[in-house]
């Protein structure tokens, strides 16, 4: 350590600490891009991969308070390299199955059973093994070790990244002077935006196939095919090789040194110093990446919770008299069910889009990094320019706050409205239900393979094998159209893949969306500055900011595997399988959309009802409150007018209540 030279500039040490929360957003919301992949890789159901996208946060719960304690009493640079060491670490965990397993299908495989040689419905109506089980024979055993690993992996994100939220934006702060606002609002910013990067990072990979040779143009349905996997694994190790490079770097921060500069640079102009920008303290997304309305109140200064120099008695009677704050409790409570209104879209907003619009999985990661996370970055922007242009009082940010999230919600039900024709799925479990269907005689459907998934297009109708449609011509890759023929007991042909319903809606759905997003979320500043202002003293804003922190995290556990469960519920064609659960393939897409949004809807109801409470309750408790901005311009008023530069009028104007 002595002979490693040491970083005593702010501003390069700002960059490190951006670069390092750049790339841990990057990988966060990579994961989420990567839900359906890994569905199919594995072939698990979305309630398995739930808990996956949950190991995070219960790391981070799991730490959080151990890190907050003994993070500030050792040596803080090194704190931060191991997290950074960590995170690398867990990226390795997340993508090992790969170097163990290495691809779902080898090259030869796919190629025989496309090119001719197999074909995906050959089977006797007896098999007990499907396609899958044939060519992955110890598949079983990739399903547990693999979530087995994945999740370890997870729980060690979760615990990497602690430090970085306790330790880093403390020292941020220390750091910084009278820079502190745009240093952490340059941070902030730049975490903010790291999760489209990560959609679109994602969306690139999936167009590469998981062992990085065959191409989409092999498989009969491209990338839409069930058999087609990609690149998972890839960008994991990409970011993981990324956030390496960062750690010795993060080893040679001069703690000491910054801390004196920034002291310094505050001792020079004390009595002057620009007000802490708003955006420095506004919202990190969650350790999970899910970018949205609840990740986006998530704040850096509840994630940097510091109880060094708090006993745990003043611990407990903070907690006591924090909750005892009415105006504290129904927020908290309104963003309870803030977040249940969004408990499917905030993980699973690009599997829905695929689902439900049947997109690609690359064009739903592109419309999501959109929609969802471009919106919640535009927001917070617009949030922090807000704060700092019309300064409020408590009670007024509760105001702002509450009318905003009710826009919001009044306009949500609209997205009822954009529906998707479910697929007409024909199989062996609904093929004797068709009278037309039932009356072919010249095959036999109780021949065809049980356990069989290869579908194809006949007549606006989809089968889930060629041999349900009579089909007796296989597809040749090589054809100008390749397709079956003699399909249905005539001349009709079949081309490979499911009939797929048209839904152009999807980009006006896209843009409603959008809209709500960006107006749920411009109060996402006001309400962190809110819960920084409740507490009495200056030792409960760190109680009151973790504890909306800690809310987050344990929502963040519990939420995604409830999502997973409800989804899998509106499945109507599971991937065929003699063993037991496996992914969706088809949704039906009303019973989605309902679920969806009407969650959404019934738990928006009870929290714009929380929000305004808390406002009608702030008028009472708050009745004149002025915020950092608003004293410091009444300090300089008031400095001008005693020194004959003023006239008095701009204290006039200055707002002195709620």
């Amino acid at each position: 350590m002595g002979c490693l030279p040491r970083i005593k500039s702010p501003k390069v040490a700002v960059i490190l600490l951006t670069f390092y929360a750049f790339t841990s957003g990057c990988l966060s919301t990579y994961l989420v891009s990567m839900i359906s992949t890994l569905e199919k890789r594995f072939e698990w159901p979305t309630s398995r991969v739930g808990w996956l996208l949950a190991a995070d946060d219960l790391g981070y719960l799991t730490t959080v308070l151990l890190v907050a304690y003994y993070g500030g009493k050792g040596r803080q640079s090194l704190v931060l390299s191991l997290s950074a060491f960590f995170l690398f670490v867990s990226a390795c965990m997340r993508a090992l199955p790969y170097l163990l397993f290495g691809p779902k299908f080898g090259v030869d495989q796919i190629r025989g059973l496309f090119g001719g040689a197999v074909n995906a419905s050959i089977g006797s109506a007896n098999s007990t093994e499907t396609l899958i089980e044939v060519l992955v024979p110890n598949l079983a055993h990739q399903q547990a070790v693999s979530f087995a690993i994945q999740f370890a992996g997870g729980v060690v994100q979760g615990v990497a990244a602690t430090p970085f939220w306790n330790v880093g934006m403390a020292l941020v702060d220390d750091m910084a002077g009278r820079n502190s606002g745009i240093f952490m609002g340059f941070l902030f910013l730049v975490r903010t935006m790291s999760p489209i990067v990560g959609f679109l990072f994602g969306s690139f990979l999936i167009t590469v196939n998981e062992g990085l040779v065959l191409r989409p143009e092999e498989f009969p349905q491209g990338l839409k095919d069930p058999m087609w996997v990609g690149a998972w694994w890839l960008g994991i190790v990409v970011a993981g090789c990324i956030v390496l490079v960062n750690t010795p770097l993060l080893t040679m921060l001069d703690v000491k040194g910054l801390r004196k500069a920034g002291e310094d640079d505050r001792a020079k102009g004390r009595d002057d110093s620009p007000p802490v920008a708003a955006a420095g303290m506004a919202a990190a997304p969650t350790t999970s990446g899910n970018v949205d309305a609840i990740g986006s109140m998530t704040s850096i200064a509840g994630r940097g919770l510091d109880m060094s120099n708090v006993s745990c008695f003043e611990l407990l009677r903070f907690i006591k008299e924090l909750y005892s704050n009415t105006v504290f409790l129904t927020l908290y409570l309104g963003t309870i069910f803030e977040f249940g209104a969004f408990i499917i879209l905030i993980g699973y907003f690009p599997k829905f889009i695929e689902s439900h619009f049947y997109v690609n999985a690359n064009t739903a990661n592109m419309m999501s990094s959109v929609s969802l996370a471009g919106a919640s970055a535009l927001a917070i922007m617009i949030s922090s320019l807000v704060s700092k242009v019309f300064p409020m009082s408590v009670t007024h940010m509760s105001l702002y706050h509450a009318v905003v999230n009710t826009i919001s919600a009044l306009a949500f039900p609209v997205l009822f409205l954009f529906r998707c024709d479910k697929v007409d799925m024909v199989g062996p479990h609904n093929f004797e239900q068709d009278g037309q269907l039932a009356e072919m005689t010249c095959y036999d459907p109780a021949s065809c393979p049980k356990y069989a998934y290869n579908p194809v297009c006949v007549g606006g109708r989809s089968f889930m094998t060629p041999c349900l449609a009579g089909c007796t011509k296989l597809p040749d890759l090589n054809d100008t159209i390749p397709g079956y023929a003699n399909c249905l007991c005539s001349n009709q042909t079949g081309s490979p893949g499911i009939c797929a319903p048209q839904c152009s809606n999807v980009y006006a759905y896209l843009v409603l969306f959008f809209c709500i997003r960006v107006v749920g979320t411009i109060a996402a500043v006001q309400f962190t500055l809110i819960m920084m202002k409740i507490p009495s003293s200056r030792e409960m804003k760190p109680l009151a900011m973790g504890s909306i922190s800690f809310l987050f995290g344990l929502l963040g556990v519990i939420t995604p595997p409830v999502a997973g469960k409800l989804i899998d519920t509106v499945c109507i064609v599971e991937n065929p399988s003699s063993s037991g659960r496996s992914f969706c393939l088809f949704y039906d897409t009303d019973r989605f959309r309902q679920l969806v949004h009407g969650i959404g809807g019934c738990f928006q109801v009870p929290s714009c009802l929380l929000f305004f409470l808390s406002y009608w309750l702030s008028r009472s408790r708050y009745p004149v409150e002025k915020d950092e901005v608003t004293r410091q311009k009444l300090r300089r008023a008031q400095k001008a007018a005693e020194a004959g530069g003023g006239t008095g009028e701009e204290l006039q104007r200055l707002p002195t209540s709620g």
